[in-house]
């Protein structure tokens, strides 16, 4: 793994070269393991309600009565940016 690989997972939209300021809608929601789950709609995609969809990122946090802190972000594909980090820095 190298660094593009790592900069395409901590890319916010995926892999189509917009950027989050093009974003048409973002819609955030919970998953069920606790992770919040970032859906961006950029012009001329597909419909952000298909179960399709895959233009979404996944993001791990740690809470406390403070706040929450991003511990992690995964691509639509489940590979994790802190492994990818660690994998590359190696």
């Amino acid at each position: 793994m190298d660094y593009s690989e790592v900069g395409y997972i901590l890319n916010l939209s995926v892999g189509n070269g917009y950027s989050i300021d093009e974003a048409a809608d973002v819609k955030y929601k919970v998953l069920d393991n606790g992770n919040v789950r970032a859906s961006i709609l950029l012009d001329g995609d597909e419909d952000i309600r298909d179960s399709e969809f895959n233009n979404y990122k996944d993001f791990s946090l740690k809470c406390s009565d403070e706040g929450c802190q991003i511990t992690d972000m995964l691509d639509s594909y489940g590979d994790s940016a802190l492994q990818a980090v660690e994998l590359a820095c190696r």
